[in-house]
């Protein structure tokens, strides 16, 4: 075990690349030692485990280090804590830099992936000839205290195979259960700190790179809804009251301005128009939230996002003012 960022890696088996399982923690010290048994008893080798803490207010750290003191298996393991908290673009950066694995698998402390995870993820990207940019899975989802409640099919699949289609809508792999070749970083360079839609932008930057995305319709990983950063959409009845869309529609925005800063990387016209009328819809709709815009404004931004979008932003505004108004009594 080596806590030091950059340590070397052990060798592993003749042939098989080296892969990283990276589980990134914050702030969960109810669920995070479950994750830490769960990564090292993946079944593949040769396998660097890096337990990385985002400065956590709590034990998540502690738990880390306890989970593998003592540790004698066949992974090579690294702690890694942030002095300070980086936020998920910026957590994803830091592994990034740290990894030593060709691909590498994302896993976040409060949910469990199956022991024969790394290994199906690794036999997919191998079978496609090294092809493919993201390997994801669907999942089963858990409760707090870890009872399955379903199984979650990736909903996006199909747009999943276009580049302008992902380019042009919410479309993204199940963040839990994704893996990405650390070429698109060494490509693409590091995300904006602010994003919290990795999904996305792993995505966008695979299909934009020329590489395919996976799906391996089997449950890998035990996915703990409504806990963490996926409680954030749960709503009132499905209806996300003002500063959860405010939240939404900035992070919207950030994904979209991540998607620019990945076209400066590798151009691409006709993707950068669909991006740019993107990015003006939710730079307008963020208008919307914080009041009416006044006529001069209201024709500004009928310029950028077209007289139907605007007209659809001012409709949206009239019933979520109703539906707050509801939901407060």
């Amino acid at each position: 075990m080596d806590s030091r960022p950059g340590c070397e890696n052990r060798n592993g088996e003749r042939g098989k690349p080296l892969v990283t399982f990276a589980l990134l923690g914050y702030n969960q010290e109810e669920y995070v030692r479950a994750a830490v048994e769960a990564a090292l008893a993946q079944d593949y080798s040769p396998l660097e485990i890096i337990l990385s803490d985002d400065c956590s207010e709590d034990r998540t750290y502690e738990i880390m280090q306890e989970a593998v003191r003592g540790y004698s298996g066949p992974h090579q393991v690294v702690l890694n804590r942030n002095a300070f908290n980086h936020k998920i673009g910026g957590h994803i950066n830091v592994i990034n830099r740290i990894a030593r694995g060709e691909m590498i698998v994302l896993a976040a402390s409060d949910d469990i992936s199956i022991p024969t995870r790394t290994s199906r993820i690794v036999d997919q990207w191998l079978g496609t000839g090294k092809r493919v940019g993201v390997v994801h899975s669907s999942c089963f989802t858990i409760d707090r205290s870890g009872n399955k409640l379903r199984k979650l099919p990736c909903p996006c699949l199909s747009a999943l195979n276009s580049l302008a289609k992902t380019a042009s809508g919410n479309t993204y792999v199940i963040g839990a259960t994704s893996a990405w070749v650390r070429q698109l970083h060494q490509t693409f360079g590091d995300l904006k700190s602010d994003i919290a839609h990795e999904d996305c932008a792993l995505a966008f930057r695979s299909l934009l790179a020329g590489l395919e995305i996976a799906y391996i319709d089997e449950p890998l990983v035990l996915y703990r809804e409504f806990v963490g950063s996926s409680g954030f959409y749960k709503g009132d009845g499905g209806h996300l009251l003002p500063q959860q869309r405010l939240i939404f529609l900035e992070r919207a925005r950030n994904d979209y301005q991540q998607r620019l800063q990945d076209l400066a990387r590798m151009p691409n016209s006709a993707i950068q128009r669909i991006v740019r009328k993107r990015l003006h819809y939710f730079e307008a709709a963020l208008r919307f939230e914080s009041g009416a815009p006044g006529l001069r404004e209201l024709v500004r931004l009928a310029t950028l996002t077209g007289v139907p979008g605007t007209l659809r932003l001012a409709v949206k505004r009239l019933v979520n003012q109703r539906r707050d108004a509801r939901c407060a009594h």
